[in-house]
C-alpha cells in the first residue's frame, strides 16, 4: 500500500500560518480598522519568512528556488510586485501636496516634492484615516501572503488544506450574516457599531461583503472541479466535490440577502456558470460509457442532486425577502434612463478626468479622498449634500472612493503603477492559462472568477477592503500553485 510522503515541519508551518491569516480575512471587519490590517500584514510577512528564511532545528525549504520549481512566471510576479511596492513607498516619500485648514475648511497646498518631481507623488495625510503608507501596508499583506503560500507549499495536501480551511470560514462568515439579518443586530459581528447601516456580517459596507462571498464561490467551484477529477480517477462515487457544492448553495443565498445588486448580479453569473459547467463535465464523462452500474449511479447521483439543489432554492425562496429585492433592482432602470446623471457615472466621469492631470504617475495611494474635492465642486449634484426649494444647494459631500475601483487606481498609481500591479496579477494567473488544456473547467471557472471580480470593481470599491483584498491576491496564487503541483504530479 502506498503511503502519502510526509510534509515537511517547515511547509506545515507555512500552511497552518498561511490559512489562519486567510480565515482572519473572513472575520477581520473588512480589514478596515488599523489594528485588523495589521493583523493581517503580521500574517502574511510570517507566512513568507517561514516560506523563505533558515530556521533552526526546521527541514525543509517550500518549493526551493532551483530551476525546475522556480518558473519563469514566478520571477515575474516577483519582480513586478516587488517594483509596484517600491512604486507605492517612493511615492509615500515624496509627498507633493498637503492638507491646508482653517475656519472655512481644508484644502490641498501644493509643496516641492522631498525626493524630485518627476519620481511618483502623494498627499501628505495622516495614517488614519487614510495616506499612502496605508495602502502600500494593504498591498505588502496581500503580496506577502502570496509569496509565502507560493514559495512555501510544494504538496498538494498543504495547498488543500489551505482552501478548505480558508472556505469553511468564508462560508461560516456568510452563515453569521444571515443570523445578524434575521436576529436584527446593529452592529458588526454583534460588537461594533457602523455608520454604515447596510453591513453584511463582518464587513461594514455590504457591497464589499457580497463581493467577498462571491469570491467564495469561485474558490469553491475551483474545489469541486480539482476533487470531481480526482474522484473519478480513483474510481469513486463520491468525494468532498458535494460539500463544494452544498457550500456555494449557502453562500449565494448570503449574497440574495445581503441585497447588493452588484454582488447578486455577478453571483448569478457564477453560479449560472458553474451548473453549466457542472452538467457538461457530467454529460461528457457518461455518455458513451453507460452500462447497468453507471447508469444506477448517475440515477442516484441526479436525484440527490436535485433534491439537494430543490431544498436550497426552497430555503432560498423562504428566506430571501423578494420585494425588498425588487425594490433594489427597481431603481436599474430609472439609473439606465438617467445614465448621464447618475452620481457614480459622474463620479467616474470626474475620476477619469483627474487621472487624466497625472496620468503617467498618478496622485499617489490613498490621495482620492483629498485630491477629488477639486474636481467635484465643479458639478453641484456630487459636491453639495442636497438641495434646499428656498436656500439653494447646501452641505457637503465627501466621497472617500471612486466607486470604480479600476479608475481609481489609475488616478492614485498612474499608468506606471497600474500597469506594475496589473502585471504582478496577470504572472499569477500564467500557471492557470498554461493548464486550460489539461483542467479546462476548472480554469474556465477560475479565470471566468477573476473576471467577474475585475468586473464588479468597475462599479464599486471593493478592492479598497483590505479583507477582499488579501483573500483574492493570495487566492489567485494559492489556486495558481495548486494547479502547478497538479501538472507536476501529472507529469511524474
Amino acid at each position: 500500500m502506498n503511503r502519502k510522503p510526509n510534509i515537511p515541519r517547515r511547509e506545515k508551518l507555512v500552511a497552518l500560518v498561511g490559512a489562519l491569516t486567510l480565515a482572519y480575512t473572513a472575520w477581520g471587519y473588512g480589514g478596515v480598522i488599523a489594528w485588523s490590517l495589521h493583523l493581517m500584514l503580521a500574517g502574511g510577512l510570517l507566512t513568507l519568512a517561514l516560506a523563505l528564511v533558515p530556521l533552526p532545528g526546521v527541514r525543509g525549504a517550500g518549493s526551493g528556488f532551483s530551476r525546475t520549481t522556480f518558473p519563469i512566471s514566478r520571477f515575474a510576479s516577483l519582480f513586478f510586485a516587488a517594483a509596484f511596492l517600491l512604486y507605492l513607498a517612493i511615492a509615500a516619500l515624496n509627498p507633493a501636496w498637503q492638507i491646508a485648514s482653517d475656519a472655512r475648511g481644508w484644502w490641498l497646498e501644493s509643496v516641492p516634492p522631498a525626493l524630485a518631481s518627476w519620481l511618483p507623488t502623494s498627499v501628505a495625510a495622516p495614517y488614519e484615516p487614510m495616506n499612502a503608507w496605508r495602502i502600500f501596508n494593504m498591498h505588502l499583506a496581500a503580496f506577502s501572503l502570496a509569496f509565502g503560500l507560493d514559495y512555501g507549499l510544494a504538496s498538494r495536501r498543504s495547498a488543500q488544506f489551505v482552501l478548505w480551511f480558508f472556505l469553511f470560514n468564508l462560508s461560516g462568515m456568510a452563515a453569521v450574516a444571515i443570523a445578524q439579518q434575521y436576529t436584527g443586530s446593529d452592529a458588526v459581528l454583534w460588537t461594533l457599531k457602523s455608520e454604515n447601516p447596510n453591513f453584511w456580517g463582518s464587513f461594514f459596507y455590504r457591497n464589499q461583503g457580497a463581493a467577498y462571498l462571491n469570491w467564495g464561490i469561485v474558490l469553491a467551484g475551483v474545489l469541486y472541479f480539482h476533487h470531481a477529477r480526482r474522484a473519478r480517477e480513483a474510481f469513486r462515487s463520491g468525494g468532498p466535490h458535494f460539500m463544494s457544492f452544498c457550500l456555494i448553495g449557502l453562500i449565494a443565498v448570503s449574497v440574495g440577502l445581503a441585497l447588493s445588486r452588484g454582488g447578486i448580479l455577478f453571483a448569478g453569473i457564477l453560479v449560472g456558470l458553474f451548473l453549466i459547467l457542472v452538467l457538461a463535465d457530467y454529460l461528457y464523462h457518461t455518455l458513451g460509457q453507460l452500462s447497468r452500474h453507471t447508469v444506477w449511479l448517475t440515477a442516484t447521483l441526479t436525484l440527490t442532486l436535485t433534491l439537494l439543489l430543490s431544498v436550497g432554492l426552497y430555503q432560498a425562496n423562504r428566506a430571501i425577502d423578494w420585494q425588498a429585492m425588487e425594490t433594489r433592482f427597481g431603481d436599474i432602470e430609472a439609473t439606465i434612463e438617467e445614465a448621464d446623471r447618475d452620481a457614480r457615472v459622474l463620479s467616474s466621469k470626474l475620476t477619469w478626468r483627474m487621472a487624466q492631470d497625472q496620468l503617467w504617475t498618478g496622485w499617489g495611494a490613498g490621495s482620492f479622498r483629498y485630491a477629488f474635492p477639486i474636481y467635484q465642486q465643479e458639478v453641484p449634484e456630487l459636491f453639495y449634500a442636497r438641495k434646499h426649494h428656498k436656500r439653494g444647494w447646501e452641505g457637503r459631500r465627501f466621497y472617500r472612493y471612486a466607486h470604480n475601483d479600476v479608475l481609481q487606481f489609475l488616478t492614485e498609481y498612474g499608468v506606471i503603477g497600474s500597469g506594475l500591479l496589473l502585471l504582478a496579477i496577470v504572472s499569477f494567473l500564467l500557471p492557470a492559462w498554461k493548464a486550460m488544456l489539461q483542467y479546462p473547467l476548472l480554469t474556465l471557472f477560475f479565470l471566468a472568477g477573476c473576471l467577474a471580480a475585475a468586473g464588479h470593481a468597475f462599479l464599486d470599491f471593493i478592492f479598497h477592503s483590505p479583507s477582499y483584498w488579501v483573500a483574492l491576491v493570495a487566492g489567485i496564487a494559492l489556486v495558481s500553485r495548486l494547479l502547478q503541483l497538479e501538472a507536476r504530479r501529472s507529469w511524474g
